[in-house]
């Protein structure tokens, strides 16, 4: 944890002013920086989704989704930028765009999103593969870790 030492209430007063002059930037950085930590381990656990070639069945489910469906969630997976709403910083890690499997219902492509939810939940014809959940529990602490350097290393910088 980083730590400042100071002499006399001016010398902390201006120590405190800069810090809260920084906060937002430093605040929207660590949270930035542990969301591509979370986004390292989403991506390991897109690759290890298992495919299945054939369609599923009520009956007889599908172990997972095609190799396309799988190569457009590996291809779509993003990051957006840190935003602050006034409360909260928000960073999004997930899905966008279309994969190359067309259907009558989508002729441009099965929407990324769509595919992720049904791999992540499982559908009435494929089996589900949690692998958002995998990641979220594998990424906690090393997200956690890296914010709180990200933070230390700030408040270094800006207390010298």
């Amino acid at each position: 944890m980083a730590t400042f030492q100071f002499e006399g209430v001016d010398e902390y007063y201006a120590q405190l002013k800069r810090l809260y002059e920084s906060s937002e930037a430093v605040c929207g950085e660590a949270v930035y920086n542990g969301a591509k930590t979370v986004m390292k381990y989403v991506s390991a656990a897109v690759d290890g989704i298992v495919t299945d070639e054939r369609h599923g069945t009520p009956d007889n489910k599908a172990i997972g989704p095609n190799s396309y469906q799988k190569e457009g969630l590996i291809r779509s997976l993003g990051i957006t930028p840190a935003r602050y709403d006034g409360s909260f910083y928000n960073v999004k890690i997930g899905f966008d765009g279309y994969n190359k499997l067309e259907t009558k219902t989508w002729p441009q492509g099965q929407p990324n999103s769509l595919v992720a939810r049904a791999v992540q939940s499982g559908t009435s014809w494929m089996q589900k593969q949690p692998f958002m959940r995998k990641a979220e529990q594998e990424a906690k602490l090393p997200c956690e870790k890296v914010m709180a350097e990200t933070v230390d290393k700030a408040i270094q910088k800006i207390m010298k």
